[in-house]
């Protein structure tokens, strides 16, 4: 790859990472309320046309909003596994975690608002966001399995089936739930999945 080439690829990421700081200002500035494409070429004092450029849909922009938000989730979670001293309470931190940290941002909100719609419309690129999740939790599970605290279990499906539950308790969280009033604490979600994958 020439010099030139790589600073034109770095330059355009630079600006695509404008984008994304641009749009997650706009939402936090009004709590979680949507934008337009409109509403970030304004605040960059750019063209509509030069939005274009770095992303084919104010869907892709979302998109790229959620992968950024689940690689700081992702930080924060190794974080707090890491203190703790056994198997068990490492996965136990990671789904307590999951739930926790910092008050709901704007961000947030608008993330879960907007999640079914993403997942319908780009089911790939938020399974390429969440892989890592996946692959650590799954690794986190088999370190618990080996200890013989745990029942014998698909590691992957595992850290699958507990992900989904812990997403739609965040949710909840966020946006309320007309099935369980007041949504479920972290410490509840974690005391069911410990029921599913404790050995008998």
């Amino acid at each position: 790859m020439t010099r030139s080439l790589g600073r034109s690829r770095a330059q355009a990421e630079h600006k695509s990472e404008q984008f994304v700081a641009t749009a997650r200002e706009l939402v936090d500035e009004t709590g979680g309320n949507d934008f337009t494409v409109q509403d970030v070429v304004d605040r960059m004092r750019v063209s509509t046309k030069t939005f274009y450029q770095y992303f084919s849909s104010k869907d892709e922009l979302v998109v790229a909003l959620f992968e950024e938000v689940q690689g700081e989730r992702f930080r924060y979670l190794r974080e707090k596994v890491a203190s703790e001293p056994d198997p068990l309470s490492r996965l136990r931190a990671f789904v307590i975690a999951s739930q926790l940290g910092a008050k709901p941002s704007g961000v947030d909100r608008l993330l879960v608002q907007q999640y079914f719609r993403l997942q319908l419309n780009h089911p790939a690129e938020l399974r390429h966001a969440l892989k890592g999740h996946v692959a650590y939790l799954s690794d986190l599970i088999a370190d618990a399995s080996r200890t013989g605290a745990l029942r014998s279990v698909h590691h992957e499906r595992a850290a699958g089936l507990v992900l989904q539950l812990v997403s739609t308790a965040y949710q909840a969280s966020i946006l309320g739930s007309p099935l369980v009033d007041p949504p479920p604490s972290p410490e509840e979600v974690w005391e069911f999945c410990k029921a599913g994958l404790l050995a008998e």
